[in-house]
């Protein structure tokens, strides 16, 4: 039947009522809108091949209790959109079986107001392809641990390390330190000190030079060598003198030319 001008129907039945279109859409129009369940709060269930939901305006889905989404079954779900805005007054918990990738173009950001935590079964990488990979801590320290494996630094250029109170390498627990270089610069405005439990050696190819501005120390408590295998060795005092003392055994002075001494 058919209807027009000002009309109003109302259907009461105790029981179920069925509308059905054999042939056809089924067609709901509303000149102001289209109210269900507006009377009582009931189930609504909708089963459908597909289900195409288009607002010219804003579409808003609301609950008292939760919304789910794929309950029944796993199935894919596809978000396409000019922008994409999630507000949580809770936690944002995100989880899957397999990969996840996010992507963006532009400059991007990840902020807590406490810990983040970024772990890898198998690795983490930490890429930039064209700028620097800026590490900050403005209160609080950065520390880097690799429990079951090593950990490798590698830069195109150089390699910066300053901090404000100090650098410390090996602090925790004594372990082996090495160095390879194709030539090492130590500068220090202070004092350098070596100090060591075992034996040091320190073995260059080409002249060398140790050179202090003040007096030289070199103290062997059970013995001291100085050996020149193809050249002389000369002792050479420019402006005071040379003391050559034993205070608890002999002086032993061996030449296999000629003995000169000269004053």
């Amino acid at each position: 039947d058919t209807a027009s001008g000002a009309a109003n129907f109302t259907v009461v039945a105790d029981g179920a009522v069925d509308i059905d279109a054999n042939v056809g859409a089924l067609s709901l129009d509303g000149s102001t809108g289209i109210n269900i369940g507006t009377e009582a709060d009931v189930a609504v269930d909708i089963n459908a091949s597909t289900l195409d939901i288009d607002a010219s305006g804003a579409l808003t889905i609301d609950s008292a209790t939760s919304i789910t989404i794929g309950a029944n079954a796993d199935k894919p779900v596809q978000i396409e959109s000019t922008t994409l805005d999630i507000n949580s007054s809770g936690a944002i918990t995100i989880d899957g079986t397999s990969t996840f990738s996010v992507d963006g173009v532009g400059n991007s950001n990840i902020t807590t107001n406490g810990q983040l935590t970024l772990s890898g079964s198998t690795g983490i990488f930490v890429a930039s392809h064209s700028g620097e990979i800026d590490v900050t801590a403005t209160r609080g320290s950065i520390d880097v641990n690799a429990t079951a494996g090593a950990i490798d630094i590698d830069a195109g250029t150089t390699i910066d390390i300053d901090a404000a109170g100090g650098i410390n390498i090996g602090k925790a627990s004594d372990v082996a330190f090495d160095i390879d270089t194709a030539a090492l610069d130590i500068d220090s405005s202070g004092a350098i000190t070596i100090d060591g439990t075992s034996t040091f050696s320190i073995d260059a190819v080409g002249a060398s030079n140790v050179t202090t501005n003040g007096v030289l120390t070199i103290s062997g408590s059970t013995g001291l060598n100085l050996s020149s295998h193809s050249g002389e060795i000369d002792i050479t005092a420019t402006r005071g003198n040379i003391d050559i003392n034993t205070i608890a055994g002999t002086l032993d002075i061996d030449s296999a030319g000629a003995l000169t001494i000269d004053s």
